[in-house]
């Protein structure tokens, strides 16, 4: 049984508008990471609010661990396995300190107290924001205060975790302090991630990347594939990460070997 499966979905805003996903199939592994990348307009947030129900397709089928997104008695489940992080951190912020904070999903799902307290504990210290517990989220930085939207979905035991374009609003310090704490859980844990970035550096670092374009997925490939397509990436207008374009500029000058494909990977997994 795969994490996730979708089936022909799709989805249009308005009955009579435009088709914003198209015919979308593809499947996840439990416990991979998949990035998507894409054109503004391409379909990508709007896929990403498909996995918890945030919103339906119009046709098609998504199955969650085997639980279809359409059956009534599944799609509470669903919306528990399914964690979501998105751009601003400050709009899911509510209350006083990060600890409460943490909280305040379990309080809703009814956790107790002293499973909530350990819990908090240690998906603090998987974020790394065991330090910061008792202050004010509106004081912290951005990246600080992503990490704690992550701690926070973390607590409610997700088996998959959604991130729609979670750095774009950090300063490099902050964007750094995130994707750390992305792969130190992909790395440490079964989590399946999804992640909707325009970054190709922040793609690549999945196991797996999503091209969408027109509300489809054009290509579905491993990161070693893509950087292997590196010409195909200028021609969609994808900024190439400097590692990348260094590669792809000495490789145009006949020195291509496998001590640049090093350096790349290399320079990928930093």
């Amino acid at each position: 049984m795969k994490a996730v499966t979708l089936q022909n979905v799709h989805f249009q805003y308005e009955e009579e508008g435009p088709a914003v996903l198209s015919g979308v199939s593809a499947s996840i592994q439990h416990g991979e990471w998949i990035a998507v990348i894409g054109p503004n307009g391409s379909g990508k947030s709007t896929l990403s609010r498909l996995f918890n129900g945030l919103l339906l397709p119009r046709t098609g089928e998504i199955y969650i661990n085997g639980k279809s997104i359409f059956s009534d008695d599944d799609l509470p489940v669903i919306r528990r396995e399914v964690g979501m992080v998105f751009q601003n951190p400050d709009h899911q912020f509510v209350a006083p300190t990060v600890r409460d904070d943490i909280a305040f999903g379990m309080e809703n799902a009814g956790v107790p107290r002293e499973d909530m307290l350990q819990r908090i504990e240690t998906v603090a210290r998987q974020t790394g924001v065991e330090d910061i517990l008792d202050k004010e989220p509106h004081r912290l930085s951005g990246g600080q205060k992503q990490r704690v939207a992550i701690a926070g979905v973390l607590a409610l035991y997700p088996s998959i975790m959604v991130l729609d374009e979670a750095t774009s609003m950090l300063d490099p310090n902050g964007k750094q302090e995130v994707l750390h704490t992305i792969r130190s859980l992909h790395a440490s844990s079964d989590v399946t991630i999804l992640s909707v970035t325009h970054q190709l550096h922040e793609a690549l670092m999945a196991d797996r990347v999503w091209y969408m374009e027109n509300g489809r997925i054009i290509h579905d490939v491993t990161a070693e594939e893509l950087l292997h397509n590196l010409d195909w990436l200028q021609e969609k207008n994808i900024p190439l990460p400097y590692a990348a374009s260094l590669y792809q500029s000495l490789a145009h000058k006949g020195i291509s070997s496998r001590s640049l494909e090093s350096f790349l990977w290399r320079e990928k997994s930093r």
